[in-house]
């Protein structure tokens, strides 16, 4: 008798016109890929260049991990963003610890933040932000009015945003310049409000 003959019960039995059910699974989970979790990053270099420990890098992975936490080491202290920074775009808690000091370099809003949803919790903590600019674009060459600049430290496009013990430092926020309205008689733009 053939032991396959009635002697193993029906899902023991290999039918080839019916593939395991594992393998659609194994493939789900395959295309979606590992799930998201809160981290800790530890903040100990205050260059910006995206390495490894920099504030720039930290924000990035928050952003992949949302509610995740970075961490500033104490006395770090002047971390000076070079180029824009990178949108704040999940929940996260950013300590800025003792002594610490975030700065745009006079050329660069410090944080714009633009989560998923309104009730995100973006909260920074024990923090000094100095020497952010943000502005407005200029009016058109033929007369257009110019751009607001708002958020010289934070812009908040969407976010539930809270701030705790944070000095807001030399930060501006301007508007940009109207158009010259060269090509229309007495035809001059405004200017763009600062906030």
């Amino acid at each position: 008798m053939n032991r396959f003959d009635g002697f193993y019960p029906e899902p023991l039995r290999h039918n080839p016109m019916k593939p395991p059910l594992f393998l659609p699974l194994a493939c789900l989970l395959t295309l979606t890929g590992p799930l998201a979790h809160a981290a800790t990053y530890t903040v100990t270099n205050p260059a910006d260049d995206g390495s490894a420990n920099t504030l720039r890098w930290a924000i990035e992975w928050a952003n992949s991990n949302p509610g995740s936490t970075i961490n500033i080491t104490n006395n770090l202290g002047t971390i000076v963003f070079t180029n824009q920074t990178p949108l704040i775009t999940a929940a996260v808690t950013i300590n800025g610890g003792v002594g610490n000091t975030v700065s745009g370099n006079d050329a660069h809003r410090i944080f714009f933040i633009d989560t998923p949803n309104a009730g995100d919790a973006v909260v920074i903590n024990n923090l000094t932000l100095a020497d952010g600019r943000a502005k407005g674009g200029d009016g058109g060459l033929y007369g257009g009015g110019a751009g607001l600049g708002a958020g010289g430290a934070i812009f908040v496009n969407r976010g539930a945003v809270t701030v705790q013990n944070v000095t807001f430092t030399s930060n501006v926020a301007q508007g940009g310049n109207g158009g010259n309205g060269a090509s229309i008689a007495n035809g001059f733009g405004g200017g763009g409000g600062g906030g």
